[in-house]
């Protein structure tokens, strides 16, 4: 019996409590035991492929025609899915109103074609579910399975990554998970984490308007120590250029994010200084991990300097990337009390769309929106509009990546108070930025 055959005959003789009750599909628990199985099994084929399949904009269309009818949608998409795969596909309805497909057999460029078959299949089967004035927009993240692949969870991993990536290239053709030799780059990184070998810098944020909050962005770098006799101090570097997408492909995105966050926590309680805010990016790994909230949770509790000084920041790609998990998400961080910040905000067409599903209290502009502000009249309408309607939804629009002060005064006439760039400091091992009291601009 095939790998397929094999599958699809346990998931038919399972419990009903490995069925998604809505759909009847597979879900992500048993799905997830079935691919470490072919994994540890050894016979995986070499072209096998898992698809993660995401409803761009399921809350949108939610919000329109209610959760009974979003309901019946899944339950139709479920069975368009099943007519749109190749025979003998396994199927899994996953946490948070996404699928995804294990596909057999199928090479590298057949899979690509096969995924965009199906998504078409979903946003032309599902035209006459939704109101005439929206369409179901679907995405796709590819990963190649095979023996070499370290489990599910990384699968899952490389897969949203590999979706993200095809969002921020505003739907280029679709990216397949290549077998790269990246295994050297891998354990440098894991021994890094094991250690605990990081190094923290700190680049101000800081008002125009001049308020009482001493704003840091918080950067990581992984230091590997070097154990040549000869040069017993010398330390390797590893920048996020180049640890962090084979970091958040392979699920480490997590372990570095708590890393990060319990030395941000000693730094906090070592400083006792109210006036501190530490702004700490998270890896997409922590945003979809069910783990993550209670660590952090537990964290609080551990070291109660961060709840009243951190602020947690998501890139805008991977918020769209796992969009569907983001609610449960900021739930948990009003509980905590915590504060959210999207950066490289406006990097996609309507980034207003998804702030509903937020508790966000900043949002730092993407570099491309602020480029010639003082030479390009349309762009500061457009900057000026943006911050405006941010700033009427409470939260502070951030200016990023400056390099010279004479940005700063259409900057502030659109209405963007919090800036930051190396005209003002460059990321340094100490946050002794001089914030001003009070500064004017004619």
């Amino acid at each position: 019996m095939d790998d397929r055959k094999a599958a699809t005959h346990r998931f038919n003789s399972s419990d009903a409590r490995d069925k998604n009750p809505l759909t009847g599909l597979a879900g992500q628990d048993w799905f997830n035991q079935q691919l470490d199985r072919l994994i540890s099994g050894g016979t995986c084929r070499q072209t096998t492929t898992l698809a993660l399949l995401q409803l761009e904009n399921f809350y949108e269309i939610l919000s329109w025609i209610g959760r009974i009818e979003a309901d019946l949608l899944l339950h139709d998409l479920a069975r368009l899915l099943e007519k749109s795969v190749p025979e003998g596909s396994l199927l899994c309805h996953c946490r948070n109103h996404e699928f995804a497909v294990l596909l057999y057999n199928q090479g590298d460029g057949k899979v690509r074609l096969v995924a965009d078959r199906i998504r078409q299949a979903l946003q032309t089967g599902t035209s006459l579910s939704i109101p005439p004035q929206l369409k179901l927009r679907c995405g796709v993240g590819l990963a190649t399975v095979n023996t070499k692949s370290p489990s599910a969870t990384v699968l899952f991993a490389r897969a949203r990554h590999n979706l993200s990536l095809a969002q921020s290239q505003s739907g280029r053709e679709f990216l397949l998970n290549q077998a790269v030799d990246t295994e050297q780059l891998l354990s440098r990184i894991s021994r890094c984490l094991q250690r605990r070998c990081l190094r923290l810098s700190f680049q101000p944020v800081v008002s125009l308007a001049a308020d009482r909050v001493q704003r840091y962005e918080v950067r990581a770098r992984l230091i590997e120590p070097h154990y040549k006799a000869t040069m017993p101090t010398r330390e390797n570097v590893l920048n996020p250029g180049l640890f962090m997408e084979p970091l958040v492909q392979n699920a480490l995105g997590e372990s570095l994010d708590r890393l990060v966050l319990e030395a941000v926590a000693g730094v906090l309680t070592q400083a006792r200084q109210p006036a501190l805010q530490f702004i700490v990016n998270l890896t997409q790994n922590s945003l979809v991990s069910r783990d993550f909230p209670v660590w952090l949770e537990a964290a609080g509790q551990k070291w109660p300097a961060l709840s009243p000084s951190l602020v947690l920041q998501l890139s805008e790609i991977d918020i769209l990337c796992a969009q569907h998990h983001m609610a449960a998400f900021s739930r948990k961080l009003r509980d905590l009390n915590l504060v959210l910040s999207v950066s490289h905000f406006g990097c996609t067409e309507n980034p207003f769309r998804y702030l509903p599903l937020l508790r966000a209290g900043y949002a730092k502009l993407d570099p491309s929106l602020c480029g010639d502000l003082i030479n390009d009249g349309i762009q500061r309408e457009l900057v000026a509009s943006i911050a405006g309607d941010l700033n009427r939804r409470g939260i502070r629009p951030i200016a990023c990546m400056l390099e010279t002060m004479p940005l700063l005064a259409p900057l502030w006439q659109a209405g963007v108070r919090l800036v930051q760039g190396n005209c003002l400091q460059a990321p340094v091992a100490q946050f002794n930025y001089a914030f001003p009291r009070e500064r004017k601009f004619s």
